[in-house]
C-alpha cells in the first residue's frame, strides 16, 4: 500500500514512478553525481533496473480509479 501510495504521489508531481529492482537502481543512481539533478528534471535514469510484472498504463489506471473513489 505504501508503495502504491508512493509511486501514485510521483506520477502527480511528474517524476519517474515506475517500479524497480532496488540494488540496481541504486546502483545506477550512485553512479554519476548528477543523476539527482536529472532526475528531478524528469529523466528516467533506472531502465536497465525495470520490473515490468504490472504494465505502467494498467498501474496508472489502477491509481486513477483508486483516487476516483476518494473524492
Amino acid at each position: 500500500m505504501i508503495q502504491n501510495a508512493l509511486q501514485s504521489t510521483l506520477r502527480d508531481a511528474g517524476y519517474d514512478w515506475g517500479l524497480y529492482e532496488l540494488n540496481h537502481a541504486v546502483t545506477l543512481a550512485l553512479a554519476d553525481a548528477a543523476n539527482p539533478e536529472r532526475w528531478l528534471a524528469g529523466e528516467n535514469l533506472w531502465p536497465g533496473a525495470a520490473i515490468s510484472d504490472v504494465a505502467p498504463a494498467d498501474m496508472a489506471a489502477a491509481f486513477d480509479r483508486l483516487k476516483r473513489m476518494t473524492e
